[in-house]
């Protein structure tokens, strides 16, 4: 779980709570004429695309031996659609970012089932817009963020790399799953887990898919002038690690063996799990220009989050 996804996430939850409707008025997945979403059973052309390395996902440890991942680069009009993303929304960039990943990415389960973006695991999402990015931009205009080193106060560039490259190295700092957990981790279904009085209880990564079903019931609830069980909305979606989708009536029934739950002991595993699946994007990272120390900074976009398919300093070259 990204760090700053988690406190994105929290603050959306706490504006639904008190009673901020402009977040959940949105219509799902409302794109442009010429942007039309892929449906579950696309399967764009393989021409444009590559292979990614699953290792270097946030998340690649949740996914199954064989699964494959290959994205392409964004075109202009996917791009036109990106870029009208309100900054102030998070709401809003998490579905342009769906949107793009639902037209740039090709996923393919071991058994050769082809999948969706909604397959993807939703920590992995910043990482994978950003490999699309360096692939769109192949040339370079690379994004870049302004820092100054702790050690000798030298002022430099960082840039936002997810890939390796002969542009220079990657610059992206993940998170790492507290180590207290490793115990739990079961390799075979890819997921940690638990026993509980005799039942077994799984946690995984959930995908975008499962995020996104989630949100739109949130936003139902907040339309009917109903508040959210923040806390099932919290540790359910982790459950469901090895969904991409569930109804609304899958979400009624998951609420109530959720509030059937009677068992602190119980609630307080499963909620000290979630909390310490920390995985996503950290920060940037880099070694310092003048003295080679290793330089940290916040994952934050100078410009917000519109300007990242933007090429910096376009107008030097007008």
């Amino acid at each position: 779980m990204n760090n700053n996804d988690e406190i994105k996430n929290q603050e959306y939850l706490e504006k639904v709570l008190n009673g901020d409707k402009t977040v959940s008025k949105k219509s799902k997945t409302k794109v442009t004429e010429d942007f039309d979403l892929v449906n579950d059973n696309y399967a764009p052309p393989t021409m444009d695309y590559s292979n990614i390395d699953i290792n270097s996902l946030p998340s690649s440890k949740f996914y199954r031996p064989g699964t494959k991942i290959a994205i392409r680069p964004a075109k202009v009009n996917e791009i036109q659609a990106y870029s009208v993303v309100d900054d102030k929304n998070f709401v809003d960039i998490t579905e342009k970012m769906n949107e793009l990943l639902a037209r740039n990415v090709l996923f393919t389960y071991p058994d050769g089932k082809k999948g969706t973006y909604r397959d993807l695991k939703d920590a992995d999402r910043m990482f994978i817009i950003f490999m699309i990015r360096e692939m769109t931009f192949a040339g370079g205009h690379t994004l870049t963020k302004e820092i100054q080193c702790n050690h000798c106060s030298n002022e430099f560039s960082i840039p936002f790399r997810a890939t390796a490259g002969q542009a220079g190295p990657a610059t992206f700092e993940l998170n790492n799953t507290n180590p207290k957990i490793d115990k739990l981790w079961n390799n075979s279904d890819r997921c940690y887990e638990f026993i509980h009085e005799g039942i077994s209880w799984k946690l995984g990564a959930p995908t975008i898919g499962i995020q996104e079903d989630f949100y739109e019931e949130i936003k139902r609830e907040v339309q009917d002038d109903k508040k959210p069980n923040i806390s099932f909305m919290k540790i359910v979606p982790f459950l469901l690690h090895d969904r991409n989708s569930i109804t609304t009536e899958g979400i009624k029934a998951k609420v109530k063996e959720f509030t059937a739950i009677d068992d602190l002991i119980l609630f307080n595993k499963l909620n000290a799990v979630v909390n310490n699946m920390t995985f996503g994007i950290k920060g940037l990272i880099m070694e310092c220009t003048e003295c080679g120390a290793e330089v940290h900074t916040d994952f934050t976009f100078p410009s917000g989050a519109s300007a990242i398919f933007e090429i910096p300093d376009i107008l030097d070259s007008i």
